[in-house]
């Protein structure tokens, strides 16, 4: 008995399907770069015809239409090439979308910020902890415990 309740559960679950996706969608709509190293990744989601939301990201196929422009990898992350406008072409489940870009500032020199790009490398090498620079005193050099004061940190 138990095995013809076993082959009835098999036969059931292995006629049953997937719902159909309905729909895909995209966010953003409109991708604006600014400056050089500016970058945007493209989340892709599908509606399936039971109404569930599904993320397709890493299982959509992305393509610059103008790779002169922006450049697209595999994850969905647009980078800029030159200035311009392009679109980025994308297939997710059968279904196919596309996204407009605009790349402004490309050929601008990259300027470095204290706080957004010094600091963090202080953190992630441990300059700032307490164990080295962020103590009372490390050879006259100190910083804040972990970027604590970026100003201070700034003028030291």
């Amino acid at each position: 008995m138990a095995i013809v309740q076993i082959a009835i559960w098999l036969l059931a679950t292995a006629t049953r399907s997937e719902p159909a996706v309905a729909a895909v969608s995209t966010d953003p709509a409109l991708i604006r770069l600014v400056g050089p190293m500016a970058r945007q990744m493209i989340l892709v989601e599908a509606t399936t015809t039971d109404g569930q939301t599904v993320d397709m990201t890493r299982s959509a196929r992305y393509r610059a239409l103008d790779t002169t422009i922006a450049t697209v990898d595999r994850e969905g992350v647009v980078r800029p090439v030159g200035d311009g406008r392009t679109m980025v072409a994308i297939d997710a489940a059968g279904k196919s979308r596309t996204v407009a870009v605009q790349v402004e500032g490309s050929a601008q020199p990259r300027s470095f910020n204290f706080l957004n790009d010094i600091i963090p490398v202080l953190s992630r090498l441990g300059c700032n902890s307490s164990a080295c620079h962020g103590k009372a005193r490390a050879n006259g050099f100190k910083l804040s415990v972990f970027g604590f004061d970026p100003a201070a940190d700034h003028a030291a």
